[in-house]
């Protein structure tokens, strides 16, 4: 949610949203030291994977769906942003499917979408800062507003600076490669303009409203620092690298998603009172759920099953294209300078909302219900699949994540090393087989499957194997020491 304008409301709002108490916590992020330390000390990373897993259903999920509920549940709404709703998605649709068919593709937008969203983060906890600010009657002057906006952008270059310094160390994951020598001076300049800009604008509405009504701001302003100063500081103090795909698509977007079901969840309920005077909660939170499941699962099991595409490549591409179609949508439908935003997010007098116009298409209660079922069950089966196939031991447990969905790679990959800590060979080289006949590229099962077929006295296999190993692969020096060593017994 971005904020484009600064002019006062005609009266003061309430000064909170829901009650002080959430709306700080919550709306203003000030949970983010205690669960920011909680998931850094989660343990082991298979033990986040599958807690973040279980609160992406309730949190994540109907997040996304949130956006997607207010651009398109009315006609009004889907023809006044057509752009978004209709030519965007449509190429974003065209988009995934060419990722799933060449998948020199994935890389790229999966690098788009995690540089994307703390940009994304930043640019909510800025919208939410100047809504809090207008609703507390300190009417931001578009100076003020500008400081506090370079601030939040100097405070989001730190951390796009961290993801961007150096060469990636994740194949998922193309970096800039930015040179110490360009990264440790913008450091320190970000700094000092975040630091200096935040407290001046801070301290200026302090001065002119008072500590009370600046108190959202304020905590806003400190989240932001907490998300993504904090990191950035703590890489270049210690050295200690930021892990970008588990910091922004963890703990970061879980406290993300709270906050921007809060404020929806408001919108949507002043929405309803201001058109019909009635509002449905569980109907609303019962769209969000469905709606978010239907975002992110089927597909990656329809692809896999009807096309025999990587399961875990298609979750990831489809995390991708949701995360920037949400991006590029919540930039486009969340602006305060529209009044009818403005009006449900700012002022007071719910009479004073514009009334959205158009049909809404509501299909029968029992189909809702049934969809609603149908949906939350395979989120269950999804749920339990993921939960058996992180494992990295229990073969019994990876072997059912495997008769769930047999194309799942990282599975497969589980599994055979599984069997090979148990020297069940023959299975694990069956394993590679069935694994290299949907990519017979892969570097680490040429590699696995070289050695089997070497430990099965298949010589000229085994060097078939690793010399297919491309160069550029990271299994290839191991795939050199296992040629030398084969040559040097067979003199």
């Amino acid at each position: 949610m971005e904020e484009t304008a600064v002019q006062p409301p005609s009266q003061v709002a309430e000064r909170w949203i829901y009650h002080p108490a959430i709306d700080l916590i919550v709306g203003c992020g000030a949970w983010s030291v205690p669960l920011l330390l909680l998931a850094g000390g989660a343990g082991s990373t298979r033990t986040w994977a599958v807690a973040f897993y279980l609160l992406a259903l309730g949190f994540n999920y109907p997040h996304y769906m949130a956006t997607v509920y207010r651009a398109y549940h009315t006609r009004s709404d889907f023809a006044k942003y057509r752009v978004f709703t209709l030519h965007i998605t449509a190429a974003l649709a065209v988009v995934a499917v060419a990722s799933h068919v060449w998948t020199a593709l994935v890389p790229w937008i999966f690098t788009l979408y995690l540089t994307w969203s703390p940009w994304h983060y930043t640019g909510q906890n800025f919208g939410l800062a100047m809504m809090f600010a207008r609703r507390n009657g300190i009417a931001p002057t578009t100076r003020e507003r500008r400081q506090l906006y370079a601030a939040f952008l100097a405070s989001y270059a730190l951390l796009f600076i961290s993801f961007h310094t150096g060469p990636s160390g994740d194949p998922l994951i193309r970096s800039i490669g930015l040179p110490l020598s360009v990264a440790i001076p913008a450091r320190t300049v970000l700094l000092v303009v975040f630091g200096v800009l935040g407290v001046v604008t801070i301290g200026q509405w302090i001065a002119r409203a008072g500590a009370q009504a600046s108190l959202a701001p304020f905590v806003l302003v400190l989240t932001q620092a907490t998300w993504f100063v904090v990191p950035a500081m703590a890489e270049w103090a210690h050295g200690s690298q930021v892990q970008q795909t588990r910091y922004v698509t963890g703990v970061l977007a879980l406290m993300h998603s709270a906050q921007y079901l809060w404020i929806t969840s408001y919108y949507a309920k002043r929405e309803a009172g201001a058109e019909h005077g009635r509002w449905r909660p569980w109907a609303y939170i019962g769209t969000l759920l469905a709606g978010g499941i239907s975002l992110f699962v089927p597909v990656p099991w329809f692809a896999s099953y009807v096309f025999h595409t990587d399961f875990t490549q298609s979750v990831l591409i489809v995390t991708a294209i949701v995360n920037i179609h949400h991006f590029i949508l919540d930039g486009a439908i969340w602006k305060l300078r529209d009044t009818r935003v403005a009006a449900l997010l700012v002022d007071s007098d719910a009479s004073k909302t514009p009334v959205a116009t158009g049909m809404r298409a509501r299909p029968a209660r029992a189909l809702r219900v049934a969809a609603l079922v149908v949906l939350v069950a395979w989120a269950v089966l999804d749920q339990t699949r993921f939960i058996m196939g992180t494992s990295a031991t229990n073969l019994s447990a990876l072997t059912r994540a495997s008769a769930l969905n047999p194309y799942d790679s990282s599975v497969r990959r589980r599994r055979a090393r599984a069997l090979i800590e148990q020297k069940r060979y023959d299975e694990a080289y069956a394993e590679y087989q069935q694994f290299l006949s949907w990519d017979p590229h892969d570097g680490e099962a040429l590699l696995n499957a070289g050695v089997l077929a070497a430990i099965s006295g298949r010589r000229d296999e085994a060097i078939a194997r690793w010399t297919a190993i491309s160069d550029d692969d990271a299994a290839k020096p191991a795939a050199r020491q296992y040629l030398e060593q084969i040559n040097k017994a067979a003199r």
